[in-house]
C-alpha cells in the first residue's frame, strides 16, 4: 500500500542509485533523482511483494517545501508496485508536516483509474503526517500518521518514535510503531513496528563509498521478523 497531492519514509536496502543534484542560480531550487533496489520493500513492519523492488524516486525542493515522486516495483512475478506523490513543508527545523498519495497500479490491467477519486472506490490513500525531527543535542523523533481520505475505510492512524546515535563510525537508529485502533495496521491497539536500523559508509574506491544499510525490523502484531540490508549511492 504505502505508500502526496496526487501523491513513504525511506529506502533500508539499495543496490543501484543514479543521483543528481542542481540549483537554480538563486540557490533557491535543488532537484535530485535516484533509482534503489531493495531486498524487500518492508513499511511500518509489512511486507509488500516478498520479494527485492527496484525503488525510484525524485524529489524538487524550494525553500521549506520538497515535492516528490517514489514508487516501489517487485522483481519477481507477484508484480506488486506502487507509484506515491507528495508534499513536504518544514516547519523551523523540528518540524515536518507532510501529505502523501499512496496509489498502487497493476501491470495486468490497461486502465488503473488514477484520476478516480471517488471516496468508496478510489484506489488512492491520502495520509497526513506531522514529525517532530529532534535536535542534535535530543536526536528522538516523534511521528504520526491519519489516513483521511481514500482506499483505507478505516482511517488508520498510527505513531511512530526513534532514537539515533553514533557508534564506531555507524549510524544507529532505534524505532517503535503504533497504532490505537483497528485499521490496517491490526486489530485494536497495535505494535506494528519495532527494530534497529545501522548505516555503515562502504568504501569502494579512495573517492567513491556508498552506504550500506542493514535493518531488523519485527512486527509484534503479525509475529513476523525480517531482516533488510543493502546498499545505497
Amino acid at each position: 500500500m504505502k505508500t502526496s497531492l496526487t501523491l513513504v519514509v525511506f529506502s533500508i536496502f539499495s543496490f543501484t542509485n543514479f543521483a543528481f543534484a542542481q540549483t537554480d542560480s538563486t540557490g533557491r531550487f535543488q532537484a535530485d533523482v535516484g533509482c534503489d533496489v531493495m531486498s524487500r520493500y518492508v513499511w511500518r513492519g509489512m511486507d509488500y511483494g516478498h520479494s527485492p523492488a527496484l525503488q525510484p524516486w525524485i524529489t524538487l525542493s524550494n525553500g521549506p517545501f520538497t515535492l516528490g515522486g517514489w514508487s516501489s516495483y517487485t522483481v519477481n512475478d507477484s508484480r506488486i508496485q506502487e507509484v506515491d506523490l507528495y508534499l513536504d513543508f518544514n516547519i523551523g527545523e523540528m518540524f515536518t508536516f507532510s501529505v502523501w498519495d499512496y496509489f498502487s497500479p497493476c501491470d495486468t490491467v490497461i486502465n488503473n483509474k488514477y484520476f478516480y477519486y471517488d471516496q468508496t472506490q478510489t484506489g488512492h490513500t491520502f495520509e497526513s503526517i506531522l514529525k517532530y525531527n529532534g535536535t542534535e543535542n535530543f536526536p528522538i523523533y516523534l511521528l504520526a500518521g491519519y489516513n483521511f481520505y481514500g482506499a483505507d475505510s478505516d482511517k488508520s492512524l498510527y505513531f511512530e518514535t526513534g532514537y539515533s546515535f553514533t557508534l564506531s563510525d555507524n549510524e544507529i537508529s532505534v524505532f517503535a510503531g503504533c497504532s490505537p485502533y483497528s485499521g490496517i495496521y491490526g486489530e485494536d491497539f497495535s505494535v506494528n513496528n519495532m527494530g534497529i536500523n545501522i548505516t555503515k559508509n562502504l568504501k569502494i574506491t579512495e573517492l567513491f563509498s556508498v552506504p550500506l544499510n542493514a535493518s531488523v525490523i519485527i512486527n509484534p502484531e503479525n509475529e513476523n521478523i525480517f531482516l533488510v540490508a543493502g546498499f545505497s549511492f
